[in-house]
């Protein structure tokens, strides 16, 4: 009895000594901060995408910084909230704005991944007739205790304001509000919101219909200024969902939508710029101006002070802080409770065994694309025929590991909800589409049935606007089929694709937009990644080796003659 009674009261001891360590974290903390008048400290994350599973960590390192700073802080995100679990797909986005209602943010830039989820429709992403493409995205923010801005996202055709709309400095009707004003410490803070005007190519054209995406610099600028001189703002913060990147180097960067913006922007410049849409990690000045970004996937937070100082701006950045992968929040673990029931006995779904590890590797061919290409180039058959496939490299997001491989998996693998389209294209119009398609050396496009070579790039201006961009390169020296014939470019063949690349997205609007809609077939009821866990399940084992040769592979890089 003795034992027993000592083994109680050491476990007693044990839960009293869990709950005081866990009541202590909810505690405001004592800040260890000097106290700097005029100081604010701005918060940031960007590109979430709903990772869920961290939100617990992310609560607690948000939770002890407010804490820490109090009326100090604010905390700003860079977009792209939605899009990447099971969790959020499932509620449309509606879980993930609940979790950073419970964190209080003080706004977020709309991302081009906001846009995913259509209307507002449960189970179902595809617009139809009459319906409106940003419904869901419209119903998350008036759910929302924080302000989605987009200064540059406007209607289309451009229309002046009328009193009471929503208008940006330039005069313009916004889609959502352009700004917000905070107070905080005695401060008047004035914050823009504003979202890559690549969103244009990366989103559907259903979801963007009646808006379009104005240049950043114009509108910041006019937003800066208004700001400043009329709404006799202290601080002008821009949260925008475009990035800084690196060069190979990892130090140099390089030439950006943002980077090229901050570089040409005339004064009243922004005092400080939170970033987003790349999903590296920046802690940089540029042109005077400190930009923060802080990765993805609320791996890390940024924190960036900011006081003026005898007439001038002073500025400091913090390490960025490292996430914990577990963390206590009772009331958001109470939150999420709900969502994370509803996915949980799909994500337990198991489909199949990879005998070795399927690595991500965008910029090259790769077992993870063969899989996938050549999954919806089988189900395509099934469906009234095909002869090739064709999956932009953005389309997945991770690698599959060795072992048992379950729903969660391909989830993470393919977070997007892609639907299958089947496009009767001739050969000099696949061609073109492939010319597209692969000219982007940092992410190879993934092709089943085709045998692609690949050379020196040639300029070009496809669209006749004058410039000789990017996306229109051909890198493309020769494309043949699966027995090795070249197209025929008056020949019709039939390619197995996404909804994504079919509604224009990655630039693939220049042919799309050519073809008549009798020839694109769409099966909105036959989602990719559904597809993919079909196809697994059917295999008793996954062979990487079954799905890309070295000595024979799909894509060739060749020398120029």
């Amino acid at each position: 009895m003795k034992i027993e009674q000592m083994i109680k009261k050491y476990t007693l001891f044990l839960l009293l000594l869990i709950f005081a360590s866990c009541s202590k974290q909810n505690e405001p903390a004592k800040s260890m901060e000097k106290d700097e008048a005029g100081e604010i400290v701005v918060v940031s994350t960007n590109d979430f995408h709903a990772a869920l599973d961290r939100a617990e960590g992310l609560a607690q390192v948000i939770t002890d910084l407010r804490n820490r700073y109090g009326q100090k802080m604010v905390y700003l995100d860079a977009g792209d909230q939605f899009q990447g679990s099971l969790e959020g797909n499932i509620s449309k986005g509606k879980a993930v704005v609940g979790f950073f209602n419970l964190m209080q943010l003080d706004a977020a830039a709309i991302g081009n991944h906001e846009f995913d989820y259509g209307p507002d429709i449960s189970n179902r992403i595809t617009v139809e007739k009459g319906e409106d493409g940003m419904g869901a995205l419209k119903a998350r923010v008036s759910e929302a205790t924080y302000p989605f801005l987009s200064a540059n996202l406007i209607s289309d055709p451009v229309i002046s304001c009328e009193p009471g709309e929503k208008c940006n400095a330039l005069g313009h009707k916004t889609i959502f509000e352009p700004r917000t004003i905070l107070e905080r410490a005695g401060k008047k803070i004035g914050v823009i919101g504003a979202t890559t005007a690549t969103s244009r190519y990366r989103t559907s054209p259903a979801y963007l219909a009646g808006a379009t995406f104005e240049d950043l610099l114009p509108v910041i600028e006019a937003e800066s200024k208004f700001l400043r001189e009329t709404a006799k703002c202290d601080w002008v913060l821009l949260t925008v969902h475009a990035g800084l990147r690196y060069e190979k180097d990892g130090k140099t960067l390089m030439p950006t939508e943002l980077l090229t913006m901050l570089q040409k922007m005339q004064p009243p410049f922004v005092d400080a710029v939170i970033a987003g849409d790349a999903h590296n990690s920046a802690v940089e000045v540029v042109h005077g101006i400190p930009v923060l970004q802080s990765g993805y996937g609320g791996k890390h937070v940024g924190v960036l002070h900011l006081k003026h100082s005898a007439g001038k701006t002073e500025h400091r950045f913090d390490p960025l802080i490292s996430v914990p992968d577990m963390g206590v929040s009772f009331k958001v673990t109470e939150f999420l409770q709900l969502y994370r029931n509803k996915a949980l006995q799909r994500k337990r779904e198991a489909l199949t065994v990879a005998t070795a590890p399927l690595p991500l590797e965008q910029n090259k061919e790769s077992a993870c694309g063969n899989l996938v290409a050549m999954a919806v180039l089988d189900a395509a058959k099934q469906k009234g025929g095909a002869n090739f496939a064709l999956i932009n490299a953005g389309a997945m997001r991770t690698g599959l590991p060795e072992g048992t491989l379950t729903y969660s998996h391909l989830f993470k693998f393919l977070p997007f909800d892609d639907h299958l389209v089947i496009a009767e294209l001739t050969g000099a119009e696949l061609r073109q589409l492939l010319e597209i398609a692969f000219s982007d050396t940092a992410r190879v496009p993934a092709v089943a049935g085709l045998h692609v070579k690949l050379t020196e790039p040639v300029a070009r201006d496809l669209n006749g606007d004058g410039a000789k961009e990017e996306w229109e390169r051909n890198f493309i020296k020769d494309v043949r089929d699966g027995n090795n014939a070249p197209l025929n470019d008056q020949k019709t063949y039939k390619l197995a694709t996404l909804s994504y690349l079919a509604e224009g997205g990655d630039y693939q609007d220049y042919i799309y937009e050519r073809i008549p809609p009798e020839r694109i077939h769409w099966f909105g009821e036959m989602m990719v990644r559904d597809i993919i866990a079909v196809y697994l399940k059917k295999k008793p084992e996954l062979n990487p080796g079954d799905y890309y040769n070295k000595n024979k592979p799909n894509i060739l890089m060749v020398s120029a003659e």
